[in-house]
């Protein structure tokens, strides 16, 4: 999978996705997956692609590359919307979890089974997208079973605990999750 995997139309800006998909692929750098040792930054890239292939809105794609780089690098907030524009930095602070704030909230699913209550549409649409690659991540052979577990319960409470009113799209994903998570 490499940047020409993303399903790019005629009306987008090539270069600017092009650059996110630079950019985040450099911050990833060094970065490989939990489980399986995998090359981090193909979980992003599974994310845009995804994304690519159910809206042609350039700052969703753009967003999907880049919407673990506040939590897992250095890259804030700033640096995205002076680089990428408003519209795609409000994405990924939507996408971004506050470590801190989670005991708060009483743990992790419950603060992100509230942030997720409050994304907008299209970030919405992307963090199911994220789960959905996370899910299929977990089916590798390597992921060990307590982490299967976990990930899989922590999904199918945020999914039980949805408010938000899912379009087409959305609809269509979750189902999508419903049947990925059934195998477990």
């Amino acid at each position: 999978m490499d940047f020409h995997t993303i399903n790019i139309t005629p009306d987008m800006n090539t270069e600017k996705i092009y650059a996110a998909y630079i950019f985040a692929k450099v911050r990833h750098k060094g970065q490989v997956r939990k489980c399986t040792g995998e090359d981090y930054f193909l979980h992003p890239l599974g994310v845009a692609v995804e994304i690519s292939n159910v809206t042609n809105k350039e700052h969703m794609i753009k967003a999907s590359l880049m919407h673990d780089l506040i939590e897992d690098t250095a890259t804030t907030y700033h640096e995205i919307k002076r680089l990428f524009g408003n519209k795609t930095a409000k994405l990924v602070g939507e996408l971004s979890m506050d470590k801190s704030k989670k005991d708060e909230y009483g743990g992790k699913k419950f603060y992100l089974t509230f942030l997720i209550n409050r994304m907008s549409s299209n970030a919405f649409t992307i963090k199911l997208v994220d789960r959905l690659d996370n899910i299929k991540y977990t089916a590798d052979e390597r992921t060990p079973d307590d982490f299967k577990h976990w990930y899989v319960g922590e999904t199918t409470y945020i999914l039980n605990h949805l408010e938000q009113k899912p379009n087409d799209i959305q609809l269509d994903l979750i189902t999508e999750l419903d049947k990925e998570l059934s195998k477990y």
